[in-house]
């Protein structure tokens, strides 16, 4: 349905990515029944269409990552949010108050799963944070605005 949403319009070469987060956000959010999913996302953000696919594709992994390991119990809650960084960049951060990681935790040394949001973040330009909280776990996708 990610794919879909990008054939909508008469535009197809850019894209306002708070529109496309918020509702491939609303699709995750159907398709993992037990997961409430946040939102808040700055509008206005016009994207190229081939960078805001990668950056929605790393936060699909992301909050399917918090659903399975962060909520092992189920009852899942994520928030994601989209911001401008600066003038040229955008962060988007997506975080759970589940069991979170261990204070140990090697982010370059993730599962499969990471390792997409990393390659992603690396196609993007930009990086891939990890924040500590209690409880649970932020990540933190920051890249250029453009490129």
């Amino acid at each position: 349905r990610a794919h879909q949403r990008l054939y909508r319009g008469d535009e197809i070469d850019a894209m306002d990515l708070g529109t496309y987060l918020r509702e491939v956000c609303r699709d995750i959010a159907v398709a993992t029944p037990g997961c409430e999913i946040d939102i808040s996302a700055e509008q206005g953000l016009v994207i190229r269409t081939d960078r805001a696919v990668p950056a929605v594709l790393a936060v699909n992994e992301l909050i399917t990552n918090a659903a399975k390991y962060a909520y092992p119990g189920g009852d899942c809650h994520v928030r994601v949010a989209l911001s401008r960084a600066d003038d040229d960049a955008v962060a988007i951060s997506v975080r759970d108050e589940g069991v979170g990681l261990p204070p140990d935790f090697d982010l370059r040394a993730g599962h499969l799963g990471l390792k997409l949001v990393k390659s992603f973040a690396q196609q993007l330009g930009g990086e891939l944070q990890l924040v500590h909280h209690d409880p649970g776990t932020e990540f933190v996708l920051r890249f250029p605005l453009r490129t």
